[in-house]
């Protein structure tokens, strides 16, 4: 995946795509990261690749929120971090200069940062390395850590949350049998990046056999990439991670016979495996993921 600007540019073309939200627009992203942890809680893998991405966004869009909103949002989720006022921000000016030579820090403008004052016991590291000012039992921190300190807090609150999606996943399962478990489960192997570093915009180029170790490396969601590694190191993989990542395969653009042709040559490097013994027991499941056996 993507990281640093190459990542904030991503966002930023989406945000420019489809923001500012409106009220009906906001109550779809509610729903919609609901739908993506039922989808993403089912494995340890689906959920750590949930958290990581979905707190990428949650920094990108903490760090680009106007002051109003983002003290708003504080307020409404109960975080007890308060802005500090001018006045106050003048009154300490030389204190907070002098932590933000430590941190060497400034904004573009060569302007202070925004402050907030948060209770030191929550910050014992940023006071340990001095990039803090500390003043009647609070530290003074900067808009640039408190992100860190939010986002750890909001991923211990969406890990939780994520386990006990899982645990309660295979009643819902059974219940949803009709509606909605079918969607869920094949929502988290849907891909929807750019097919390889390089491409035009990523739309409508077809995926090679050749494509797919560059993608497993770059693009694939982690489980994705876990699946495929497994599968070209150890020549192997069990049912479930061959049904889930066949229909990964699917889903990208891979025809049937390019399917077969990845399993079967990764899969008879094991020198048990002849090419015969392959197509008696492993053809007939990726033909029928395609819909081309069977009854579907």
């Amino acid at each position: 995946g993507k990281k640093g600007k190459d990542l904030d540019d991503v966002i930023r073309k989406a945000r420019d795509q489809f923001m500012p939200l409106s009220v009906a627009g906001l109550r779809k992203d509610r729903i919609s990261h609901f739908i993506l942890r039922l989808a993403y809680c089912r494995s340890e893998d689906l959920r750590r690749w949930f958290l990581q991405n979905e707190l990428e966004l949650f920094k990108w869009r903490f760090q680009h929120n106007p002051p109003d909103n983002l003290n708003a949002w504080l307020a409404a989720n109960h975080l007890k971090y308060e802005a500090i006022s001018r006045e106050e921000a003048s009154a300490l000016a030389s204190e907070l200069k002098e932590t933000a030579a430590c941190r060497r820090e400034k904004d573009e403008n060569g302007r202070q940062q925004d402050h907030y004052k948060v209770a030191f016991e929550e910050v014992v590291d940023l006071i340990r390395q001095r990039r803090v000012f500390v003043r009647a039992g609070n530290a003074y921190v900067p808009h640039t850590d408190l992100v860190s300190i939010v986002a750890t807090r909001v991923r211990a609150h969406l890990s939780k949350q994520l386990s006990i999606h899982a645990r309660a996943w295979p009643a819902l399962r059974e219940e949803e049998a009709e509606r909605l478990s079918s969607f869920l489960e094949g929502l988290a192997t849907q891909y929807v990046g750019e097919v390889h570093e390089g491409g035009d915009k990523g739309n409508g180029v077809k995926v090679s056999l050749a494509d797919l170790p560059l993608l497993a490396r770059r693009s694939m969601p982690l489980c994705m990439s876990n699946m495929f590694t497994k599968m070209t190191e150890t020549h192997h993989l069990k049912h479930k991670a061959r049904n889930q990542l066949g229909l990964f395969l699917k889903g990208i653009g891979l025809t049937v016979e390019e399917s077969i042709q990845i399993w079967k040559t990764s899969f008879t490097k094991d020198p048990a495996m002849t090419s015969e013994k392959f197509d008696k027991e492993y053809r007939y499941g990726i033909r029928y993921n395609y819909g081309l056996e069977g009854k579907r």
